[in-house]
């Protein structure tokens, strides 16, 4: 049996028929109306009956309709929110396993994992020489010899201190032929006066360097090739000796 209040048009569905005489109290609006939908006025219901009409079975109103429809949209996104964020980050750590060297070929990336403990081997394009910087000139000793004096500055590019790498030396003649290749550290500037004297062994820098931080060098190159007109300088990761001729 389907009763509708005639107030606020909320339905109402029961199991079975009621007599003719039933009175029914609208759960929403509190209006006593009859099975016809007669308006009813609330003192002429006796209390069993408008007890029996409080307790309707089933509303069926549009309203309640709709705020359940709603209820039931909502609760599935609300559960998929998560198992989709779930899928992007799977995604994404994939897709950077595959790129792995490509990212781990970019300094920034190279410091942020050094700085976390990992260890990486080191790598030439982790460091950039500075060619303002460079400058090469001869001294003439108080013996009449002369000596290559090389220098520089280079920067690291990490985002973490490291030491600094070793320099190759590409000698080339006038030509542009390859003459020779030494590889060597970096070293400190030595005294003006022990550098006019003779030959010296200038002290290794092997200080780290600071995150995007620049190192200075002078390296005094003793006994190079004489055909040698020009050298190439670039930093290398390799640890080899001190001159490695090729």
């Amino acid at each position: 049996m389907r009763v509708i209040c005639p107030v606020c048009g909320t339905a109402y569905e029961l199991p079975h028929p009621m007599r003719e005489e039933a009175v029914f109290v609208c759960a929403r609006c509190a209006s006593s109306f009859d099975r016809t939908g007669r308006l009813v006025p609330p003192e002429e219901p006796s209390p069993p009956q408008h007890a029996a009409a409080q307790q309707p079975l089933f509303a069926t109103s549009r309203p309640a309709a709709s705020a359940s429809a709603e209820a039931l949209q909502a609760r599935p996104r609300a559960r998929l929110a998560p198992w989709l964020a779930f899928v992007l980050v799977l995604v994404a750590a994939f897709g950077a396993w595959l790129h792995r060297a490509q990212w781990l070929a970019r300094p920034e990336v190279r410091g942020l994992f050094a700085s976390l403990g990992a260890q990486l081997t080191p790598r030439a394009q982790d460091w950039a020489l500075i060619p303002e910087a460079m400058h090469m000139h001869r001294f003439v000793r108080r013996d009449e010899s002369e000596v290559l004096v090389l220098e520089g500055a280079l920067c690291n590019r990490l985002w973490h201190a490291a030491k600094p790498p070793k320099l190759r030396l590409r000698f080339l003649d006038a030509a542009g032929t390859p003459v020779a290749v030494w590889i060597t550290p970096l070293t400190k500037r030595p005294k003006l006066d022990a550098l006019l004297r003779g030959p010296v062994a200038p002290e290794v820098d092997a200080t780290p360097v600071p995150a995007r931080g620049i190192r200075g060098f002078f390296l005094v190159l003793e006994g190079t090739p004489a055909e040698a007109s020009t050298v190439e300088v670039a930093p290398v990761a390799q640890r080899g000796p001190s001159r490695a001729s090729q």
